[in-house]
């Protein structure tokens, strides 16, 4: 298996190549950034808190919903949740994005029925649902632009954001 390139948002990899020391740089930038913020890197996520809430949100959405399961205190997890962020504010009322801390740290799961429904046995581990049913999963993915593909197939591409017109000064006569 080849091995996934891009593995960062371009903003914290600066697009350089899997394993390359610009890369890692980006890796250690996003885990300190997750630290400091105390995992609210994820703050465009929507919070699931137990099994019913999940029943609701999830399983009885009128969109589809891009859920990523994760560990509390999981460097690798927080990796995830800025980037992930950044694609729900550009796919923003088409999918819902949410998180779902199915595991405590010290190994405490908070819904045993969905973790095992679901067969989460690796965080993050990323599951993109529609009409409640699992369409597409991601176990450990960091490659974004299989999210966006999956992503764009059941909502359709972001809008381009066009930039302000700058006319520049105002002639004068």
């Amino acid at each position: 298996m080849a091995p996934e390139k891009n593995i960062l948002p371009a903003a914290a990899a600066g697009n350089a190549p899997a394993g390359s020391r610009k890369s890692k740089a980006g890796v250690v930038s996003c885990a300190i950034h997750g630290l400091l913020t105390g995992g609210r890197a994820g703050a465009k996520l929507a919070r699931i808190k137990d099994e019913a809430d999940f029943d609701q949100r999830v399983l009885q959405a009128d969109r589809p919903v891009l859920v990523v399961f994760y560990k509390g205190g999981c460097p690798t997890c927080l990796l995830l949740h800025p980037a992930l962020s950044q694609l729900a504010g550009q796919y923003q009322g088409r999918v819902l994005f949410a998180r779902f801390e199915i595991m405590k740290p010290y190994f405490v799961v908070t819904s045993r029925e969905v973790k095992k429904r679901y067969h989460v046995a690796f965080y993050p581990t990323v599951i993109l649902f529609v009409n409640g049913q699992e369409k597409d999963r991601w176990v450990l993915g960091y490659n974004l632009a299989a999210y966006r593909k999956a992503l764009d197939e059941v909502a359709g591409p972001p809008a381009q954001e066009t930039p302000a017109a700058d006319d520049g000064p105002a002639a004068k006569p």
